[in-house]
């Protein structure tokens, strides 16, 4: 109410709002990712801050490229085969460690 009403007191009668900003900045893909690979772990107002967009763009279009934040780290959702390997191997691993020794996790 209270806009408003400084509206009328301005000499705005009108009743229809003002246009938004509306969409600033079109960043490409490629600086996001890049403003991840200059930094060992940048935070997202960091990187908002270099590339002039919101903080909550910063998180909408890494996650949409398949970055998401982990321990102050932007790392890909997709593990490469290495990692899945090494994940494959570890399970296989704690998984003989419990049925040898049952005590193990509890």
């Amino acid at each position: 109410m209270a806009y408003w009403w400084n509206r009328f007191e301005s000499g705005d009668h009108s009743c229809k709002n003002k246009k938004g900003g509306g969409r600033k900045k079109d960043v490409p893909d490629e600086d996001f990712v890049s403003a991840v690979a200059e930094v060992p772990s940048p935070t997202p107002k960091e990187i908002a801050a270099k590339l002039g967009v919101s903080y909550k763009t910063v998180f909408n279009r890494l996650g949409a490229l398949g970055y998401t934040l982990k321990l102050n780290r932007w790392i890909p959702y997709q593990m490469n085969d290495a990692q899945k390997a090494k994940r494959v191997k570890m399970s296989k691993e704690l998984l003989e460690r419990f049925r040898n020794e049952p005590e193990f996790l509890k």
